[in-house]
């Protein structure tokens, strides 16, 4: 049986375009409440979160910045966070990234399809 420590959630749908056009799956994507459930009772939790969760009205952003998200994506991404929080306040880490780069995708991982 696998107990891991610390458990990272990288992954989402996170094409803001995509996000639009099918609210309903990026939320069950992004939100993704039965992850919670299975997280080990001793385990943190990091989770990759977006600077999205802002307008962009009021760069630069704190901890203490409040969110004010303008898309889906950015919306999905607040909901977990907050879902997240409540359920290991102590046990959990939020990073909002602006930007990750890296290679292209290959075929239909690319964004918008």
């Amino acid at each position: 049986e696998v107990k891991p420590d610390v458990v990272l959630h990288l992954a989402a749908m996170s094409s803001p375009a995509v996000c639009e056009r099918d609210p309903a799956r990026a939320r069950a994507v992004n939100e993704c409440p039965p992850l919670l459930a299975a997280v080990p009772a001793h385990a943190c939790f990091v989770f990759l979160s977006t600077d999205q969760v802002y307008d962009g009205l009021a760069a630069p952003y704190t901890e203490t910045s409040a969110a004010a998200p303008v898309n889906v994506y950015g919306q999905s991404k607040l909901s977990f966070e907050r879902a997240l929080t409540a359920a290991l306040p102590s046990r959990s880490v939020c990073l909002r990234s602006s930007l990750i780069l890296g290679p292209p995708t290959p075929g239909r991982c690319r964004k918008g399809h």
